[in-house]
């Protein structure tokens, strides 16, 4: 091997570090760490689905959306401040398979989307 190779990598690999370092180490996506009710549970009643994330999620740009089987909008909510959890009040929901979906807007500028089924009452379909 060639001596003067080694400082020529040794600068290179400087250089890759310093430049890994210089993004934020706290840019990261909101992704959903848990909710309640969780997916592909079956829950005997369900006030409201709860979402819970692993940072803020931005005002105004967060919204979450409960859909029957049929597709049909039972509920929704934009999120009315960041925060970390999100809380979608829910009517009395009649036995059945539910769709929770979600669009985040992370504080990175990043748009987080998701969504999960949970079951009211006894229909294992």
């Amino acid at each position: 091997m060639n001596r003067a190779m080694f400082p020529k990598a040794r600068v290179a690999a400087i250089v890759a570090l310093a430049w890994a370092a210089s993004f934020p180490a706290s840019a990261h996506h909101q992704f959903l760490q848990k909710a309640f009710p969780a997916a592909k549970s079956h829950a005997s009643a369900v006030s409201e689905v709860r979402l819970v994330f692993d940072g803020k999620a931005d005002a105004l740009f967060s919204t979450m959306r409960l859909r029957k089987a049929d597709g049909s909008v039972v509920a929704e909510i934009t999120q009315p401040e960041a925060s970390r959890e999100m809380v979608l009040p829910t009517p009395t929901l009649s036995q059945g398979k539910y769709l929770v979906e979600y669009r985040v807007l992370a504080t990175d500028g990043e748009i987080v989307k998701g969504d999960f089924f949970f079951t009211v009452g006894n229909d294992r379909t």
